[in-house]
């Protein structure tokens, strides 16, 4: 970072008028570098970065909307093919020839009981798999190549899963009541999670594995980072740090930290939270190397970094303090956004 990161919106008329879901990069065929984005109005759009060569303004365009008719929550690109988990339990694929959504897995849509809320992407020397996981505490294994769904966990009863990451050795699960599922890969249909109870003590809002494979970052709804590791041994290692906060003549304003990216191949994070603020920090240093200028009166909901730039999505989240027992009145939300920060 130089210190004279600029902060740019996105110029695009087509934005997602609900909740941003998820937000991921992908190689598409005759398109190139894209960003595929999900969202609660049960569209996934696909956008493509453009520069104006004449001014070197910054721009995203929409290239594609899908439509479905439930919410998605999630998606992924394996193989060059584009897949969607749904709010209703439903794991699908994009079919280009027939612009449509279709079942990934045999003629069945869906493959949870409730929401599937991470697609991961997942190697094996004898081909390619996805690690899909839902709300319900269900993990299905889909091999790309067969269509079929090559094992089945269950990992939680009690508890909703809340968000998960995975890497070629390790899937980390973040659950209710404030625990970590640790599983290791590959999954077989016996597969026993270790549990791990955090040290911080309220609920988890997002989770990412370290770029040295042996921990995984987490954020709250109070905001605090911990950074945490799996063997005992490296366990005083462990730190936490505050952030996104707002201090008062007379209080101090404490809002969730909603998600985490990491800059590729470093460990250097990003952190965005419904102060919409976005914040950079080295976790080598355990220092802050960035405050951004305050994006938006809403919260920043998904961060996802490449090499040279940060996508900021932006979606209102007040819904989420409705009292219970509010059901049949309707929330106007704000329309959703995206920026870029070039890094």
């Amino acid at each position: 970072m130089t210190g004279n990161e600029q902060v740019v919106p996105i110029k695009m008329r087509n934005m997602p008028d609900k909740y941003i879901s998820d937000m991921v990069f992908a190689d598409l065929p005759e398109v190139g570098p894209a960003l595929l984005v999900t969202s609660w109005d049960c569209a996934l759009y696909i956008y493509r970065r453009v520069v104006n060569p004449e001014n070197k303004e910054q721009s995203i365009e929409l290239i594609k909307l899908i439509r479905n008719d439930s919410p998605l929550l999630c998606t992924c690109v394996v193989k060059d093919e584009i897949y969607v988990g749904t709010v209703t339990g439903e794991l699908l694929r994009y079919d280009q020839t027939h612009d449509c959504f279709v079942p990934a897995v045999g003629l069945s849509r869906s493959i949870a009981t409730m929401g599937v809320c991470k697609l991961l992407p997942y190697q094996r020397v004898d081909g390619d798999y996805i690690i899909c996981v839902s709300w319900d505490g269900t993990i299905n294994v889909m091999d790309v190549k067969r269509r079929n769904l090559d094992v089945w966990v269950r990992a939680a009863v009690e508890e909703k899963v809340i968000t998960a990451d995975s890497d070629n050795n390790h899937l980390v699960i973040a659950i209710t009541r404030q625990k970590v599922l640790l599983y290791d890969l590959p999954l077989s249909a016996g597969s026993i999670s270790k549990v791990i109870v955090p040290t911080l003590k309220n609920q988890i809002r997002d989770i990412k594995l370290l770029p040295s494979k042996d921990g995984y970052v987490i954020s709250t709804i109070d905001g605090r980072v911990a950074v945490e590791y799996f063997e005992e041994r490296d366990q005083q290692k462990q730190f936490a740090f505050r952030c996104h906060r707002t201090t008062l003549s007379d209080v101090q304003l404490v809002y969730p930290v909603n998600t985490l990216s990491f800059i590729p191949g470093t460990v250097k994070l990003f952190t965005g939270g419904s102060d919409g603020s976005v914040t950079l920090w080295n976790l080598e240093t355990k220092r802050k190397i960035k405050q951004f200028d305050k994006l938006t009166t809403l919260s920043v909901v998904k961060l996802i970094a490449n090499d040279n730039t940060l996508y900021v999505g932006i979606s209102d989240d007040s819904f989420k303090t409705v009292p219970v027992g509010s059901e049949g009145t309707e929330m106007a939300l704000l329309p959703s956004s995206i920026n870029i920060i070039s890094l």
